[in-house]
């Protein structure tokens, strides 16, 4: 059972119960004995801990800070219906408006689905009646934050594209993709089966007005960026049981040219737009997990493997300034525009369905650097602080959304990431195993099993993580522990007694016993110093354990900082500071001579004009920074 069917069958069950204790999964088949997938939702929740902390915030975000009307503020006038409250600034004063919404909805159903919250609930519902309400004044099924003229004219056979441009909107399917995505995810996690409804009668608007096009035609238009249509056409499917919408995902948005060449595992990489391709590539992974598609599964893992392995940067993001380049071109690549956020929310997807295919933990390191390197270190400490890109290479710092008036596609996505860190902690296989994937602070639910499990850590600022299990009755299964790859030495006790560690072909340290409650698992982390460097050799990243540290700068003398400021706009004017030159030939040399800072993480450098602080860019907030530093060669 695929992790996004399992969220499916939970749809009906209350969002506060597992997944293994709802009716309605036996609508699914039964997880095959071995086979590791992920837990819903409403089987995790983040302990205390720094992930718990920017979950706080972000959660003060959604449903303190944020006006749901001022999101819904377009829906309501293009249904010719009073908006309550003025739209939002930045891309939502635009014609991009509504992806916000649907990213909301999203976030507010893991809100709820994670802990109960029931003000997440009730602005979900709240939101849903909303759209609903202006579906029915609209009659025709649309709804969404931009006139429906641009899929009129697509039902005439108008189809005028652009990279980030459809019939003269900027990239709607993209737009409105998000809030399919929002209804989804309203329906799965909070049970509103209103909100199915309406994406119903939104998808049969979509298919009504696209089945006079033909095959040239939907292939000239998926030319404008169209996000992840394929996925979510899909996951209707798996929510009604209608094979005509994973049908119409097939017709109208299987991209052949970057589709195909990915299941022809051909490399097209360079110059293409990043973040436009990782949500097809989600509608791949989807169509194999419902069709059996073997080719789209082969496109998927072909297109995970060169992104996250050769084409990804020490903090496992990508691309600069949106697009791929070759990684060998250093001059093109170590911009300030390195790394966009919404890459790595896409990626960490792509990521759970490779490990599930696959049942090796692979996918897990990845998620694991890019969620710790790139998601959780690029947002702020205020509520409304989400940053779009992270810069790697040129001395820069980290630029951050205003509440009200900046709205970029990563402010989108930085709602949900927060709510998404427990997605990949845990697995099992339905049965006999329980997998800890990640080791920040987190509390798993299985009623199956009758178990309770807490991860008490401040990783990744802590090398240890204490495991508590509590059971209603002792019950025999099999602990999998995720070694990571960075592990020099990982050190597991079972109540204080030492066990081996050694992983196993999948990468897990498994323990096969009577568990018992009350019963304690202590793991301990060797964290070492280590290196990595750019395809030319020239620029180093350097590691303790999982994190990525960066070099501070400190500002040009005599000028402010302005790294302290806020801004609308997700580019950050650029700085001219000099990056700090290693004093060493090569990293090896480097490391040994550094020496421990005044924090956890924090080391101090021997630079070639004099000594410079090393930092974990996961806790870097105003600070001038470099990630790849350049070695006195």
């Amino acid at each position: 059972m695929k992790h996004a069917a399992i969220l499916a069958a939970a749809a009906i069950c209350a969002a506060t119960a597992a997944v293994a204790s709802c009716a309605s999964a036996d609508e699914e088949p039964a997880p095959v004995p071995g086979k590791l997938t992920f837990y819903p939702s409403s089987a995790t929740e983040l302990e205390a801990g720094p992930l718990a902390d920017r979950k706080k915030v972000n959660e003060t975000f959604l449903l303190e800070t944020l006006n749901p009307d001022a999101l819904l503020s377009k829906f309501l006038t293009v249904a010719g219906l009073e908006p309550k409250a003025k739209p939002y600034g930045g891309w939502e004063a635009r014609d991009i408006a509504g992806h916000s919404l649907g990213h909301y909805l999203s976030a507010l159903g893991m809100a709820y689905a994670h802990g109960g919250n029931k003000k997440a609930k009730e602005r979900s519902d709240y939101i849903v009646d909303e759209l609903a309400k202006c579906q029915d004044k609209l009659g025709t099924g649309y709804v969404h934050a931009e006139d429906e003229r641009w899929l009129n004219q697509l039902e005439r056979g108008t189809v005028r594209p652009q990279p980030f441009n459809l019939n003269g909107v900027w990239v709607p399917f993209y737009s409105i993709h998000k809030v399919f995505a929002g209804l989804r995810d309203a329906y799965r996690l909070t049970g509103n089966k209103k909100a199915l409804d309406v994406e119903k009668k939104l998808a049969d608007r979509v298919i009504a007005a696209l089945s006079n096009l033909n095959a040239d035609q939907v292939q000239n238009m998926l030319r404008a960026e169209h996000g992840g249509m394929l996925e979510v056409m899909v996951d209707l499917t798996t929510d009604t049981g209608d094979k005509k919408y994973s049908e119409a995902g097939r017709r109208f948005f299987f991209d052949n040219r970057i589709l195909g060449a990915m299941e022809d595992q051909r490399d097209i990489f360079n110059g293409i737009h990043a973040n436009t391709q990782i949500p097809k590539i989600a509608g791949l992974a989807r169509l194999y997990e419902v069709e059996g598609d073997e080719k789209a599964r082969t496109g998927a893992e072909y297109f995970f493997n060169e992104v996250s392995t050769k084409r990804s940067y020490a903090n496992g993001g990508h691309s600069e300034s949106e697009h791929f380049y070759d990684m060998n071109d250093v001059n093109r690549t170590l911009k300030p525009n390195t790394a966009e956020t919404c890459n790595s929310f896409n990626m960490v997807k792509i990521a759970m369905h490779v490990f599930e295919w696959n049942q090796n933990t692979k996918p897990m390191d990845f998620a694991e650097r890019v969620t710790l390197n790139h998601i959780a270190s690029n947002i702020g400490k205020e509520p409304g602080e989400y940053g779009y890109f992270l810069s790697l290479g040129s001395p820069h710092y980290k630029v951050f959304s205003t509440e009200f008036d900046s709205w970029w596609c990563c402010v989108g996505s930085g709602m949900e990431n927060p709510e998404r860190y427990t997605e990949i902690s845990f697995a099992t296989d339905g049965a006999s195993t329980v997998a800890v994937n990640q080791y920040w602070a987190a509390e798993l639910k299985d009623d199956k099993l009758g178990l309770e499990l807490k991860i008490e850590s401040a990783f990744p600022l802590s090398k240890t993580a204490k495991i508590e299990l509590e059971l209603k009755k002792a019950k025999t299964f099999t602990l999998d522990l995720r070694r990571p790859v960075w592990a020099k030495r990982m050190t597991v006790k079972v109540n204080g007694s030492e066990v081996k560690a050694d992983a196993d072909e999948r990468g897990y340290v498994a323990i096969s016993r009577k568990w018992k409650d009350g019963d304690k698992v202590e793991v301990e982390f060797d964290f070492p110093l280590y290196s990595e460097s750019l395809p030319d050799g020239k620029h180093v990243a350097f590691f303790y354990g999982p994190l990525l540290l960066a070099a501070v700068i400190p500002p040009a003398e005599g000028k402010a900082d302005p790294a302290v400021r806020r801004y609308r706009d997700q580019w950050g004017p650029e700085t001219h500071e000099p990056i700090p030159t290693v004093a060493a030939a090569d990293a090896e040399t480097a490391i040994k001579a550094f020496k421990p800072g005044k924090n956890f993480g924090e080391f101090v450098a021997q630079g070639k004009n004099g000594e410079f602080t090393l930092m974990p860019l996961f806790n870097i907030y105003h600070e001038h920074y470099s990630a790849y530093l350049p070695l006195d060669k």
